[in-house]
């Protein structure tokens, strides 16, 4: 009994300081950090401290205070696309693009309408002698004679020449403006707001168009 007590005597003494320091511990307030992480867990992390393997980012990185979006990212990039597409250069450059994809198939299709229809008079008007000589029915003949009528009658209605042309024309008009746009050549050398210029031209050339139109419209 005696070696025993005299063997466990010291351990004894050591459990019961490390209990009496750790109670002094708590008395000095480290108790309060380790109950940190159950208050961090109801009112979310600790400032300061970011998710598991998130780097946070450093000066200059553009998004100092925002913890929740990537490091390196633009804040334009968190930008809804309506709030993009309304600053003054981006809606000019749409307005250019739509108007050019217009006209250009606007002129397309009146070329390929004209086309066709012109072959179509052609081959009509060559037939009928042909027709003729051949002792073809008198109705087939007064029929391709109506058809060539027809189709002339057409060509001066919907025009498919004339806005062929007047749409080809506008068309390099405004490609022309975007090159000048993105070489800064021309009248855009030196001008200080090119956007507002850009704008100013395409509109004056689509208004051009617009007033020709309502003109060939009332003859």
């Amino acid at each position: 009994m005696t070696a025993t007590a005299s063997r466990g005597g010291p351990a004894r003494h050591r459990r019961a300081r490390f209990f009496r320091d750790f109670t002094a511990c708590d008395r000095t307030g480290k108790l309060e950090e380790a109950d940190a992480p159950r208050t961090a867990s109801k009112s979310g992390p600790a400032r300061g401290a970011g998710a598991p393997g998130m780097r946070r980012p450093g000066p200059g990185s553009g998004i100092e205070g925002s913890s929740g979006m990537e490091p390196g990212v633009p804040a334009t990039r968190s930008e809804p696309r309506e709030l993009r597409a309304a600053r003054p250069a981006d809606v000019t450059w749409e307005r250019l693009q739509d108007q050019m994809g217009w006209f250009d198939r606007k002129s397309g299709y009146g070329q390929r309408q004209f086309k066709r229809l012109k072959m179509a008079t052609l081959a009509l008007a060559a037939g009928l002698p042909v027709a003729v000589a051949a002792s073809a029915p008198h109705w087939a003949v007064a029929a391709m004679g109506a058809l060539v009528a027809v189709i002339e009658g057409a060509q001066q209605l919907f025009r498919f020449q004339e806005n062929w042309i007047n749409y080809r024309a506008v068309c390099e008009s405004l490609r022309r403006e975007q090159y000048l746009y993105l070489a800064r050549a021309g009248h855009y050398a030196g001008v200080e707001d090119a956007d507002i210029l850009l704008a100013e031209q395409v509109e004056k050339i689509t208004g051009q168009e617009n007033t020709l139109w309502a003109e060939r419209g009332m003859s």
